[in-house]
């Protein structure tokens, strides 16, 4: 399946290269300017060496070919892909702070870049297990049967662990410089004010300047989540998440959920920061001259590089580092069909933790269990809800609370409300009790919907009469489905509830991504009615049958 992604992924790549060649458009730049003409033909021939390495993999006349020629046209693209992806790292950034990227072109190329490096490794991967004796499964050579099995979860090795910690402390002073300008301090002839004028002359977003008045730098933000990487790399809970993890005590982590951003960080960092202290060492020599930019000399510039691009190369090598260890000891091999998947020895000694329940993850699994007889639309149909009205919550708390420029106006977004009442609290308290709202439809099929649970005093273990769960459900249904259905066809045609047009400021009436963001967060709302008189009408039917029956919701008969 890889070998086919390959396959169709280089027929993708050299299109997109052909077209950007033949209209002049250039899909590598060097910050500001644009790439010579002639890369973007590399970039066709990068997919044309791909395409017949994974076609040689995919057809059968491959195997007439040694295997050191279709493994090196293979591995090269893939080379080719990841110096092609460098610096998406960086864009990404730039996407969340700023909300836009130098060259959007560019950065879709680094995306695609990125994308086929990892099926390549993988296409390449596979020819390797399947052209010997190895185990197509797990790469390992062994005569006897044997079944594919997980490595228990366990440390690396104490080398890569100390590796780990020297970069975790190499981007300490970067953090430091990071956060002092954040908290209005000077460093290197610079103040936190200065710091905070340029990013809003570069056309950073609302994200910024907010983090940045309560004293959190976003890049020291991103190094302090890079550090949390690297050490969930050489530790056990990296692998499967420690006991007092609310709701997921014990489970294994994804693998690819750490090596994802681990192999994009490595690949980013490590040369982008062995080329700057190189640059930084020259200019301490003086044997090239610094300019100074920004800053008052030339000499406060050499100290912000040193502080960051020397973390950047310690981070970034250590990550690679560690990459590479958890990529083989998450590994997974096979064992021989006699033995417990339990027996399999951890990767370095370790055992595995146990997995707890605790009280706080069996109230969440009492809470959404369903009762026996309720089928799987109507599980579904439950769980959607609350997922429905979340989306619009977290628009309104992303704009009024955290200031994000979702709204074209730049007001608050919070409407008329008293002087005494903190916009900000209004709305959180509104999407709150919204949420709280929602997860009632829950209860249309689990058991605290039918029986009292036992915290409510005189009516613990009571069964819930049908009209008082299903009136309030019905009438909720209806006011829902009415007042969204048409909230949404007067906002189409422009008018307020009230009849009036649209105000200026109305998210109706923005332009572009703001309100393509808006629809998306909003829309889901129109199904919060129709769900939940579904559930409804499933409930009472469901109850009905039960009494008919003779059986008490709880599960014991009535007679």
């Amino acid at each position: 399946m890889v070998c086919r992604a390959a396959l169709c992924w280089a027929v993708v790549y050299g299109i997109t290269g052909l077209a950007a060649a033949l209209t002049g458009s250039s899909l590598v730049r060097f910050g500001p300017a644009s790439g010579p003409a002639a890369l973007d033909w590399a970039v066709v021939a990068t997919a044309g060496v791909a395409g017949a390495g994974a076609a040689a993999v995919v057809r059968p006349w491959g195997r007439r070919f040694p295997a050191t020629v279709v493994l090196t046209l293979l591995l090269g693209a893939a080379a080719a892909c990841v110096a092609g992806s460098f610096g998406l790292l960086m864009e990404l950034i730039t996407l969340v702070f700023n909300q836009q990227v130098d060259s959007p072109l560019s950065a879709a190329h680094q995306v695609l870049a990125a994308v086929g490096a990892v099926l390549l490794i993988g296409a390449a991967r596979v020819f390797r297990d399947s052209s010997g004796r190895a185990c197509p499964r797990c790469a390992a050579v062994h005569d006897a049967p044997a079944r594919l099995v997980r490595p228990a979860p366990g440390p690396a090795p104490r080398s890569v662990r100390w590796t780990a910690y020297a970069g975790c402390a190499a981007f300490l002073p970067y953090i430091a410089m990071k956060t002092a300008w954040a908290l209005g301090a000077t460093f290197a002839g610079v103040t936190g004010a200065d710091i905070l004028s340029a990013a809003r002359e570069q056309g950073s977003s609302g994200v910024w300047p907010t983090l940045e008045a309560w004293g959190v730098d976003p890049t020291a933000l991103c190094a302090a989540l890079g550090i949390l990487l690297l050490l969930g790399l050489v530790r056990p809970w990296g692998q499967a998440l420690p006991r007092w993890t609310p709701f997921l005590a014990g489970r294994r982590v994804p693998r690819w959920l750490p090596l994802a951003p681990a192999l994009l960080g490595a690949a980013t960092l490590a040369p982008y920061g062995l080329v700057g202290i190189g640059y930084a060492a020259l200019g301490s020599a003086g044997l090239v001259t610094v300019p100074r930019g920004d800053f008052p000399s030339s000499a406060d510039a050499l100290k912000v590089i040193w502080c960051g691009l020397g973390g950047f190369c310690g981070y970034g090598l250590a990550l690679a580092v560690a990459t590479r260890s958890y990529l083989v000891r998450t590994r997974r091999c096979c064992a021989p069909v006699t033995e417990r998947r339990e027996a399999v020895p951890p990767a370095s000694g370790s055992v595995r933790p146990p997995a707890t329940t605790g009280r706080l993850r069996a109230a969440w699994r009492a809470a959404h269990a369903p009762v026996p007889g309720v089928p799987r639309w109507a599980r579904v149909a439950a769980y959607a809800v609350p997922f429905a009205v979340l989306p619009s919550g977290l628009w309104r708390i992303a704009e009024v609370v955290f200031h994000v420029p979702l709204n074209e106006s730049g007001s608050g977004g919070a409407g008329d409300l008293p002087s005494w009442l903190p916009p900000q609290a209004y709305v959180i308290l509104l999407s709150v009790v919204s949420e709280l709202l929602a997860f009632t439809a829950v209860g249309l099929i689990a058991s605290w919907g039918q029986t009292f649970p036992r915290w409510i005093p005189r009516l613990r273990g009571r069964a819930v009469p049908v009209p008082v769960a299903v009136v309030p459900a019905a009438l909720g249904a209806a006011t829902l489905t009415v007042l969204w259905t048409t909230t949404a066809v007067l906002g189409i045609a422009g008018r307020t509830l009230q009849g009036r047009p649209l105000p200026e400021g109305n998210p109706l009436t923005f332009h572009g991504w703001h309100l393509a963001v808006f629809v998306l967060c909003y829309a889901p709302l129109l199904l919060w009615g129709p769900l939940l008189a579904a559930l409804t009408v499933a409930y009472r039917q469901r109850r009905h049958r039960a009494t008919a029956t003779g059986v008490h919701p709880a599960g014991s008969s009535i007679t």
